[in-house]
């Protein structure tokens, strides 16, 4: 089965659900690096599900197993369509969700989490003030007052930067975590193994609540 992008292109819909969850139960959304696929998530979504959450990793198009050719101007639509069908979801509460984005997947999370009030946090993975014309600075100042954690590496000299003026235009609760050569996006958790363990505290304190 597949989810139907902005403008009909199939993205799969490759779905993790919770281990032994109460339901309806939380779920996180993964945005991925573009270039790359969900795979390279590597065995990051089936931690978040023996957490308790229910995960989506889609292909952004163009990507993976996705159709259509990649458009980046397309992001921002085709992930409000996925975030909308994990919402329906059986077992998903949709009050209840975070979205959880590398680099241009990090801008896209961050546009749809200023567009929908009801994401209670976003994660943001070496984001840029701006990926393939996708801005992160309007949709900061819309996010609001809700938690933003942002991670980069300081060798990564523009997400580095993008995070430090993204951490001092966030309205509401913001942690900036700022690695020493630990890569771009989701390279990170590979280097810097505590990192999984640092979102899922995260996703706890700010998700999981009532």
């Amino acid at each position: 089965m597949n989810i139907r992008g902005g403008d009909e292109v199939a993205l799969p819909e490759p779905f993790y659900p919770p281990d032994q969850a109460p339901q309806p139960g939380p779920a996180v959304f993964l945005l991925n690096v573009a270039s790359a696929n969900r795979h390279d998530w590597g065995d990051f979504p089936q931690k978040l599900g023996a957490a308790g959450y229910a995960v989506l990793a889609i292909d952004l198009r163009g990507h993976g197993d996705s159709g259509g050719s990649r458009d980046w101007s397309k992001g921002p639509q085709d992930t409000a369509q996925a975030w909308e069908y994990l919402t329906r979801l059986q077992g998903v509460d949709p009050q209840r969700t975070a979205i959880i984005g590398a680099s241009f997947g990090a801008n896209l999370a961050l546009v749809q989490g200023a567009a929908e009030e009801s994401i209670r946090t976003v994660v943001l993975l070496s984001p840029g003030l701006s990926y393939f014309g996708v801005s992160c600075v309007g949709a900061m100042k819309d996010y609001g007052e809700r938690p933003v954690l942002i991670v980069a590496s300081s060798e990564d000299s523009y997400a580095a930067q993008s995070s430090r003026q993204l951490k001092q235009m966030a309205k509401g609760p913001a942690e900036l975590q700022m690695f020493d050569g630990a890569g771009h996006g989701i390279q990170m958790f590979a280097a810097q193994p505590g990192l999984t363990q640092q979102i899922l505290d995260w996703l706890a304190q700010y998700v999981k609540g009532p």
